[in-house]
């Protein structure tokens, strides 16, 4: 609802259906992949998230702490900021970085800018 424009990112943190699981894997004997094919490249990081961390860390405090921290550190950082927060539920954070060598200055700043938070849509 959030990606259609149907309701605000501060609505979402709300939603009565923001938890509601849309596709689960052991279910049904055929699964449905989503597959985007991306640009990537080295030094790009992915953020794989549960709604213990999405739902009480807003995606640019998620994005800044990515930028300003190393993978470990972020993920402990991003966990902690989220128990401080009330902890609602479970927390899970994973970085992954995608390997090879930065080229440095600019690609550095453009691998900055194309991290993403995740966050589950409502």
């Amino acid at each position: 609802m959030r990606r259609r424009g149907l309701i605000t990112d501060e609505e979402a943190l709300v939603h009565p259906r923001r938890n509601e699981v849309l596709r689960s894997l052991g279910v049904e004997p055929d699964v449905e992949v989503d597959l985007h094919q991306l640009d990537l490249q080295p030094g790009d990081l992915f953020l794989l998230c549960s709604d213990g961390l999405s739902g009480v860390v807003r995606d640019a405090e998620i994005a800044e702490v990515v930028r300003r921290e190393a993978p470990p550190q972020a993920v402990r950082t991003l966990v902690d900021f989220a128990n401080s927060r009330g902890g609602p539920d479970n927390v899970t954070v994973q970085i992954a970085r995608i390997p090879g060598e930065k080229s440095g200055g600019a690609a550095d700043r453009e691998a900055q800018n194309r991290t993403r938070a995740c966050s589950p849509s409502p």
